[in-house]
C-alpha cells in the first residue's frame, strides 16, 4: 500500500461553512461557537428538547453552487456538494467549474454516511402512508437511495471515476480513506475524494429518543471531504501537500 497525499479539504459544519470560517471559529475559542442558534431545519419545534445540538446554521447552497439545478436535492446532498467542491479547488484539480489537473475520469468519490437521505426516505415513507403513493414526487424519489448524495455529488462535479458509499457507523469516514487507498492502489482512479457526510433529521432524533432514552446524545450535522492521491504523484505534479497518510 502506497503513501497517500492529502491535497485538498473542504468542510461543511456547525463551526462554519468552508475552511475559512471553519479555521477562524476555531481559533476564536468562542464559548458559543458550537451552540444551537434557532430551529433545525426539517425538524418540529419541541422534538429537538434535550438534545444537544449542532446544526450548520443558515446554510443556502445557492450561495456556493448558484441558484440553478438544486431544486431537487435534498439538504444533505446539498451539504456534501459544496465540501467535495471545495477540495476539488483547494487541490488544485478543478477552477471554475472545469479541470486543471487529471481528466474526468481519473477522479472519483469514496463516501461514508451512517444515517444517508434519511429526512427524505421519511418524506416519501409519510406520503405513502398519510396520503397515497401516486402523490410521490419521481423527480426527489431518487433521494432515497443511500448512495443520492454522492451519485449526485459525482455527476454535479463531473467525476467519472467510481463512486463508492459506504454505510458504517462511525468507523465509516476511516474505511473510506481505507476503501480510496485500495481503488487508488489498483489504478482505478488518480485521484479520490473521501468524504464524511450526515444530517440532523426528525426521524433521527425520534430513533435516539426511543433507544436512549433520558441519555439523549449530542448530534451534529455537516460534510468533511479530503482529496487523495499517491505521494509520487502529487510530488510529480507540484500539488500542495496538506499531510500523509
Amino acid at each position: 500500500m502506497r503513501s497517500l497525499a492529502i491535497t485538498g479539504s473542504g468542510v461543511v459544519s456547525g463551526l462554519g461553512v468552508g475552511l475559512s470560517d471553519f479555521h477562524g471559529a476555531l481559533d476564536s475559542r468562542a464559548p458559543d461557537a458550537l451552540q444551537l442558534s434557532g430551529p433545525v431545519e426539517g425538524i418540529p419545534d419541541g422534538l429537538a428538547a434535550g438534545f444537544e445540538l449542532v446544526a450548520v446554521r443558515d446554510f443556502d447552497a445557492r450561495d456556493f453552487l448558484g441558484k440553478k439545478g438544486l431544486r431537487n436535492f435534498d439538504r444533505l446532498t446539498c451539504m456534501l456538494i459544496v465540501s467535495v467542491r471545495e477540495a476539488l479547488e483547494q487541490a488544485g484539480i478543478k477552477a471554475e467549474g472545469a479541470f486543471r489537473h487529471f481528466d474526468a475520469r481519473e477522479v472519483g468519490l469514496c463516501t461514508a454516511t451512517a444515517f444517508g437521505s434519511l429526512a427524505s426516505i421519511t418524506e416519501t415513507n409519510r406520503v405513502v402512508e398519510l396520503e397515497n403513493p401516486r402523490f410521490i414526487n419521481p423527480s426527489r424519489f431518487p433521494n432515497t437511495v443511500i448512495n443520492s448524495a454522492s451519485g449526485h455529488a459525482s455527476i454535479w462535479e463531473e467525476l467519472r471515476a467510481l463512486n463508492v458509499t459506504l454505510v458504517d457507523g462511525q468507523t465509516g469516514p476511516i474505511d473510506a480513506l481505507l476503501s480510496a487507498s485500495i481503488h487508488l492502489d489498483a489504478g482505478r482512479a488518480r485521484a479520490l475524494v473521501v468524504v464524511g457526510a450526515d444530517e440532523i433529521s426528525e426521524a433521527q432524533l425520534v430513533a435516539w429518543r426511543r433507544l436512549a432514552g433520558r441519555r439523549v446524545p449530542r448530534l451534529g450535522e455537516g460534510a468533511a471531504s479530503l482529496v487523495v492521491e499517491a505521494l509520487e504523484g502529487a510530488r510529480k505534479r507540484g500539488a500542495c501537500i496538506l499531510g500523509q497518510v
